[in-house]
């Protein structure tokens, strides 16, 4: 799914015009399968919790944590 806004970017956090969260910049930077895969963590907690569980080291699971917020219970 394909939304664009203007606010706030969740790869770089400046105010832009967004597609599906992301500012032109970071899509062209990380592509479009992180900025829909972002979108959805941001949408959907049983997505993002998914995704969290696929994580095994800690480094990664705190980055998910700062860059998506923590899962239920986690």
């Amino acid at each position: 799914m394909n939304v664009v806004w203007v606010g706030r970017c969740i790869g770089c956090f400046r105010m832009s015009r967004l597609d599906d969260g992301v500012c032109a910049e970071c899509l062209c930077k990380r592509g479009r399968k992180w900025a829909e895969m972002s979108h959805r963590c941001r949408t959907e907690p049983a997505f993002a919790r998914a995704v969290y569980e696929q994580i095994e080291d800690a480094r990664g699971r705190r980055l998910f944590r700062l860059m998506y917020g923590a899962p239920d219970g986690k």
